[in-house]
């Protein structure tokens, strides 16, 4: 089987934040997968499609041809109905710095002795509290923190988060304000006892960049650790049998080498003696898959993946708008959406604030206000 895959809401790392954290104008993320055992089949089905639904014979491309919500609708169709399994990693990029922030900074000290699903747990809860209290200026002081690292720019940080938190009474926090504070300084406390041992403790509370073509260094990469974990969830569909597997990407000039290493990473996650708790995949690799790029121009399997992302990607952008998506393309992202179930990691993965991701029975943005 071949898994193709494609991206859509790419703007590189989100130390390229963009005018006001604004992602220019993507604030999200999506790497859509699709598992294929027969390209010819595929083939055959798009072509059926193409001419059902009065489109060309060039590249199909999500920006060009999600309007032809029909077409996509029934596209997930065949996809299901031969048992083709699809999976979707969607990051909303503001929370993804914070969860960075949280596993990097401010990560508790007694995380180890709450066991691997309680870390879990108190980690989502502090990314939650950051993503909803923290200003744009702290998360700005965290990015600069990470292009130049310092004692000076990390203290300058945890100021920035601080300073709206304490110019309040403690009686008048709401719980989320007390459970963020004590969080902060939790984390500034042993900064500075770090800091007394190891001058250079600052590069041991911020995250390390990685190397891309050129190496220019970038920091919180979506496209590595949504591949790394789309990696793991194959894995889990898979049941561990991969020798034959391989993943198909769509052509990356920039980051091919950092994506190679995100799987070996995520090899080494398994090796770990406390392995830390991944819903919906399974990083103890006993097999291992290959990783290819393709051009999207020569792969069939690579522009239904663009369809998916591209669809994917709309719909969350479009409802944080408080924007109405189509019938088709709301049909078209039920199907996939109702592909996970408590036993199953196909479907749609939502790194998202829990008040922004989508629950079963979800009503119209128009109507719905996340809780």
């Amino acid at each position: 089987m071949r898994f193709y895959i494609d991206e859509s809401g790419h703007t590189g790392d989100v130390v390229n934040s963009g005018t006001d954290l604004d992602f220019a104008g993507q604030p999200y993320f999506v790497l859509a997968s699709v598992g294929i055992a027969d390209q010819g089949d595929l083939e055959r089905e798009l072509m059926a499609l193409r001419k059902r639904h009065g489109i060309g014979n060039g590249e199909l491309k999500s920006s060009e041809h999600l309007h032809h919500g029909a077409f996509v609708s029934e596209l997930i169709d065949w996809l299901s109905m031969n048992k083709a399994p699809i999976l979707v990693e969607v990051v909303d990029k503001r929370f993804y710095l914070c969860t960075h922030m949280v596993i990097a900074t401010l990560a508790r000290h007694d995380y180890e002795g709450l066991g691997p699903h309680g870390a879990y747990l108190l980690s989502n809860q502090a990314a939650d509290a950051l993503s909803e209290l923290a200003s744009d200026e702290a998360l700005e002081g965290f990015i600069e923190a990470c292009i130049s690292p310092t004692d000076h720019s990390l203290m300058t940080f945890f100021g920035r988060l601080l300073k709206p938190l304490i110019s309040k009474a403690d009686a008048s926090l709401s719980n989320t304000e007390r459970f963020l504070k004590e969080v902060v300084i939790d984390a500034g406390i042993r900064y500075k006892i770090a800091r007394d041992v190891n001058p250079q403790a600052h590069l041991d509370f911020l995250p390390s960049p990685d190397l891309a073509k050129r190496r220019q260094p970038v920091w919180m990469l979506p496209n590595q650790t949504s591949l790394a974990n789309l990696y793991a969830r194959i894995n889990l569909v898979l049941t561990g049998k991969l020798a034959d597997v391989t993943l198909v990407h769509d052509e990356q000039q920039q980051y091919a080498r950092t994506l190679l290493d995100s799987l070996k990473q995520a090899e080494r996650v398994g090796e770990l003696k406390k392995l830390p708790f991944i819903p919906y995949a399974d990083y103890r690799f006993v097999e291992r898959a290959q990783l290819e790029f393709s051009s999207s121009k020569l792969s069939a399997g690579v522009q239904v993946a663009d369809i998916i992302a591209g669809l994917i990607m709309r719909f969350y952008r479009d409802r944080k708008a408080g924007r109405t998506s189509s019938d088709a393309h709301r049909l078209a992202f039920e199907k996939i959406f109702d592909l996970n179930t408590p036993t199953t990691p196909l479907g749609i993965n939502q790194v998202l604030p829990t008040k922004e991701c989508v629950f079963p029975n979800f009503t119209d943005p128009a109507q719905h206000q996340p809780g």
